[in-house]
């Protein structure tokens, strides 16, 4: 974690802590946030954080040819979804939504 500056290293903490919070696995975390599934154990083990093993075990919609994450959002979000309309359809937490679209910076109704 010698990488990135106090303020990153900081920021990673609370994004990983949230999202930690809300009932997601390390795996589901790492997707959300762009970071590597290493990095958010790293995070769990530095600042002793709460993270659930394994997934959630629902299976997400099915993603299209090489499609990441941050593609489908941004691509509901110009379609004129809401942060509520793309968790539905791609069965995640509003706050990963809201969390997706601010790292890469998607506007998207309903982000306040």
């Amino acid at each position: 974690m010698g990488r990135v500056s106090k303020d990153e290293e900081d920021k990673n903490r609370r994004r990983i802590a949230m999202l930690a919070g809300e009932d997601m696995a390390a795996t589901e975390i790492a997707e959300a946030l762009g970071i590597s599934a290493v990095t958010v154990y790293r995070y769990r083990d530095k600042y002793n954080i709460p993270i659930k093993e394994g997934s959630r075990g629902r299976k997400p919609e099915p993603r299209e040819s090489g499609q990441s994450i941050n593609e489908r959002v941004e691509f509901l979000a110009k379609a004129g979804a809401t942060v509520s309309d793309v968790a539905l359809k791609l069965q995640m937490p509003p706050a990963i939504v809201r969390a997706i679209a601010k790292k890469f910076d998607i506007p998207i109704q309903g982000l306040n």
